[in-house]
């Protein structure tokens, strides 16, 4: 029965992320009239009637390996249950597929990421009581940090030589443009570095610092997911406003949450509640050289896929961008697992050091020579400064 909890928490997530997806989409007026309501997407539309079928088999998969924790009190798999029996039985008298733009697929979407966070609550509510004593890490980090920036880079640099157009034979071109990119990486690498630091500190004022430490850093990439879906993915499609600001960053939590249940279920870096989550999205033969070159060679192959396929066609760059998103993430994941340091480092010398970084990004953008064309740029550099500029606005 163990063996299946695994595989079926994964496809419940995935059920579940559907069918809340499924319900934005049924909200707005032009996707439904376009495309739901003719079904243009015949696997989607599939899915839709057959939601109660899929719901019923789903959750009995999802069932069969947890009958000891509905015997005892666990709130969070009892509340699973109970909920999306009830939703399974309400969706033979009323079909997903029934659904109109409207405010009520809304709340199918919000009750949607309900059951994703109860479900990854779920799988580590048990995290508490196994948990040991933290130690700081701020040498690891920052080196960790600096190392994906670079990496990152470097995989940025080689999508733009790889891209039609290139321009391969300027050569002043490609090492200007190679520069920005390694310079704009760092900079979000040292502020990924300070966000790291300040979730370990804020950690270290609760009575747990291990499993807050995760969860805070469970909780910071779930603000990053729902920050891209609200300003690009919801934006290019025009769904604005409060509640769609809400929708957005709720359902980066509840997919954050989602993801990231095996690293809150056991800690990989016992003592390292951030090591762990972080360190997740990498497999563990990261830890060797050879096994984290073959990553950067997996997350370089991503890279490049996404560019190809943002060139056969992209909404307003939603898919180049969650690729940059992707690539940090993974790459991210492998210098935090690569990386090992004898001793914690003092932590006012790499917050110099992070400083130092910033201070020199922003002396180049004011006083160096002139900025590179951003059509000169790679896909992740462009996008860093489409940002920084609309800050500066």
């Amino acid at each position: 029965m163990n063996a299946l909890a695994a595989p079926s928490y994964v496809a419940a997530a995935i059920f579940w992320l559907l069918t809340g997806a499924y319900a934005m989409l049924t909200s707005q007026d032009f996707i439904y009239e376009q495309f739901l309501q003719p079904e243009l997407l015949p696997p989607l539309a599939a899915f839709a009637r057959n939601w109660a079928l899929g719901s019923a088999g789903v959750l009995a998969l999802w069932l069969l390996p947890r009958t000891t924790e509905l015997r005892r009190p666990d709130i969070a798999t009892v509340l699973v249950a109970i909920v999306w029996t009830a939703a399974s039985v309400a969706a033979w008298f009323w079909p997903l597929s029934s659904l109109g733009p409207g405010p009520f697929p809304l709340a199918v979407m919000m009750t949607s990421l309900l059951v994703i966070v109860a479900l990854a609550l779920a799988e580590h509510l048990a995290m508490y009581d196994a948990a040991p004593e933290s130690r700081p890490n701020t040498a690891r980090d920052f080196f960790a940090c600096a190392l994906a920036g670079l990496c990152v880079a470097a995989i940025d640099s080689a999508v733009r030589v790889a891209s039609p157009g290139s321009a391969a034979g300027d050569w002043a071109v490609l090492g200007a443009s190679a520069l920005t990119s390694v310079r704009l990486h760092l900079l979000v690498a040292m502020l990924a570095f300070l966000v790291l630091t300040a979730l370990r500190a804020a950690a270290g004022f609760l009575s747990r610092p291990v499993p807050a430490a995760a969860i805070l850093t469970v909780a910071a990439i779930g603000v990053l997911l729902g920050w891209f879906l609200h300003s690009l993915v919801l934006a290019s499609i025009s769904v604005t406003g409060a509640l769609a600001a809400a929708g957005a960053y709720f359902a980066g939590l509840a997919l954050a949450f989602a993801l990231s249940a095996r690293a809150l279920t056991r800690f990989e870096t016992a003592d390292d509640g951030v090591a762990s989550v972080i360190g997740s999205v990498a497999p563990a033969w990261t830890r060797t050289t050879t096994g984290f070159l073959i990553w950067m060679v997996v997350a370089m192959g991503v890279a490049m896929g996404v560019d190809v396929a943002s060139r056969l066609g992209d909404w307003n760059f939603v898919f180049a961008r969650l690729g940059v998103l992707v690539v940090w993430l993974l790459v991210l994941g492998g210098a935090r697992r690569y990386v090992s340091m004898p001793g914690a480092g003092e932590p006012a010398v790499f917050f110099g050091l992070a400083l130092i970084v910033l201070g020199g990004h922003v002396s180049v953008e004011r006083f160096g020579p002139g900025s590179v064309s951003p059509q000169a740029l790679a896909p992740g550099a462009r996008w860093i400064t489409d940002l920084l500029t609309a800050r500066s606005d």
